[in-house]
């Protein structure tokens, strides 16, 4: 496993983050724990770092379900990016694996009138994002990019200060 690591950005420290971890469900903990402190870092909000930490820890949950359909040896890569928007910023996260490709337009929330267990995952990712796009990767596998805009009215003052 790599852990997080920093890359450097001479405008703000820890603009830019990578984790991987091998796609075992014990260890998914790590990417939620480091989405949620980076993206409090990045100046969102307590209850929104905490909805893309759920959105990002369901996204990985179906990664280990779906591409590597739980199978040992799955890697799940995800890079975290702070950038400025205008007078805000733009918090970008992407999610990557090497499994099995699930089609595209098999990717959507069922209805939420149909009241069950499960199947609410993509509905999560969407309602804690701004923009969310899933992609097929031409090696294989699949890549997951999630934005989210925090307003310059919601940022705190140290982060106005530096840009991020």
């Amino acid at each position: 496993m790599i852990g997080p690591t920093a890359m450097p950005d001479p405008e703000c420290d820890h603009s830019e983050i990578a984790v991987e971890i091998d796609a075992k469900p014990d260890l998914l903990g790590i990417l939620r724990d480091t989405i949620e402190f980076w993206s409090r870092r990045r100046s969102l909000t307590d209850d929104r770092a905490h909805e893309l930490a759920m959105a990002v820890d369901e996204a990985a949950s179906n990664i280990v379900r779906h591409a590597y359909q739980e199978k040992p040896g799955g890697r799940i890569r995800m890079r975290c990016r702070a950038a400025r928007a205008g007078e805000g910023i733009d918090l970008t996260i992407v999610l990557e694996d090497d499994g099995t490709q699930v089609p595209l337009d098999l990717i959507k929330s069922r209805n939420l009138d149909d009241v069950r267990p499960g199947g609410l995952g993509v509905h999560l990712i969407q309602q804690a994002t701004d923009e969310v796009t899933w992609q097929h990767r031409p090696e294989g596998g699949t890549l997951l990019t999630m934005r989210v805009h925090i307003p310059a009215r919601t940022l705190t003052l140290e982060n106005a200060a530096d840009g991020h």
